[in-house]
């Protein structure tokens, strides 16, 4: 094999590697950030109400170190291995031999596989290639987040925001400046008018506030010509999630939420989806212009 082509293979097996890897610290803020951001609402409630509040902080995203969450053992080095250690375990805990779940081993391949391509498609060297990996991590943390738990952080969804912005700023997307700020704010307003309108009308939330802020990161990324193609997508998707949240979305009585999630489906998986398909196919050439 010539130089280059080794030399791409091996690019391609640190991307592979490296995914996984990030997809390991992705579970840990999938699996910590709900709670500690529960502890925190937990915490200003009782201050402003003056109850005393003795409830212990829940693990944070550096402390302490991975550990199964039933039993509380350590993993060891050879037990927190992204992917080898799931599949070694069978996933199940070495200890307590309880169930692992099976989101830890495909966030972990998804993002490996989603690094590969990113790799392969914009190059090891380009810069824009290792924010389009970040990307996509940040936008499978936070639909995860939502899947399970009806939330979208703002520490996810504005953090995301302001970085594509300053990226796009620096010349590191593909497009300008006043493109990015004109996704984000077309992705926003078409989401948040319709919204709001429903709200006022109906006295009900049709949806919340995190999915407009997630469109408007998806727009500053991708540009305001994406966010038709992205909305359409993620309706359609939205419809079958919604079909697959009927028999397995968990009730997010874990994060203190109401009865009136019971019937919501969240729509920032859809979002984030449809925003990953839409960078794949790029609609651009379709030319719809604004």
């Amino acid at each position: 094999m010539s130089p280059d082509v080794i030399e791409s293979i091996f690019h391609l097996i640190f991307a592979a590697a490296l995914g996984a890897v990030i997809g390991s610290f992705v579970n840990l803020v999938i699996h910590r950030l709900p709670l500690m951001l529960e502890h925190t609402w937990q915490r200003q409630l009782h201050e402003a109400t003056n109850q005393p509040f003795d409830q212990p902080p829940p693990p944070n995203l550096s402390h302490p170190r991975s550990h199964c969450p039933q039993c509380l053992a350590q993993l060891t080095w050879w037990q927190n291995i992204p992917v080898v250690s799931w599949l070694l375990l069978r996933g199940r805990c070495h200890h307590c031999h309880v169930a692992v779940p099976a989101r830890y081993l495909w966030v972990e391949v998804s993002l490996s596989l989603w690094f590969v391509w990113c790799v392969h498609h914009y190059g090891a060297t380009e810069p824009v290639t290792w924010f389009w990996c970040l990307w996509g991590a940040w936008l499978l943390c936070a639909a995860t987040i939502d899947w399970k738990t009806y939330l979208l952080p703002d520490s996810l969804t504005l953090h995301l925001l302001w970085l594509t912005l300053l990226m796009s700023a620096l010349g590191v997307l593909p497009i300008d400046a006043s493109s990015s700020i004109l996704g984000a704010i077309l992705g926003y307003g078409m989401l948040a008018v319709p919204g709001l309108l429903f709200e006022r009308l109906t006295g009900r939330v049709g949806m919340a506030n995190g999915d407009f802020k997630l469109m408007a990161a998806v727009g500053a990324a991708l540009g305001p010509e994406q966010i038709p193609w992205v909305l359409l997508m993620a309706s359609t998707t939205g419809v079958a999630l919604a079909v697959l949240a009927k028999r397995w979305i968990p009730k997010p009585s874990d994060v203190g939420a109401s009865d009136v999630y019971e019937q919501a489906i969240p729509f920032g998986p859809a979002i984030a989806l449809a925003a990953v398909i839409a960078l794949v196919i790029d609609f651009h050439w379709l030319e719809l212009q604004f």
